[in-house]
């Protein structure tokens, strides 16, 4: 429970000194999309990262219109890329690269 001291300190905050969230950050793990299959692979981790984060920009926006607390950067954050893709080389890296970018 909150005390009437850290609410109002809140509001102070909120009124006088700008108050904002300055970063949500979506988890996502993509370690069951692995496989051998390069495109197996980059087509599951965009389908899983591009569904899950379809509406990311978009609530948080309105999250920050309900409260008038703006949140100020949304990121997507995903498991280490190194482990999900660990059987392909060096080009195929760059296509996994390639489709983590195109999903952004």
């Amino acid at each position: 429970m909150f005390t009437d001291s850290e609410i109002l300190s809140v509001v102070e905050m909120l009124k006088n000194e700008n108050l904002d969230v300055r970063t949500v950050t979506l988890g996502l793990n993509l370690l069951d999309c692995a496989s051998d299959d390069i495109g197996r692979f980059t087509d599951k981790i965009y389908t899983r990262i591009t569904g899950a984060a379809e509406n990311l920009v978009r609530i948080c926006d309105e999250v920050g219109d309900k409260y008038g607390i703006p949140v100020v950067n949304k990121r997507i954050s995903v498991s280490p890329i190194a482990v999900a893709a660990a059987p392909f080389n060096a080009g195929q890296m760059l296509q996994v690269a390639a489709t983590l970018n195109d999903a952004a």
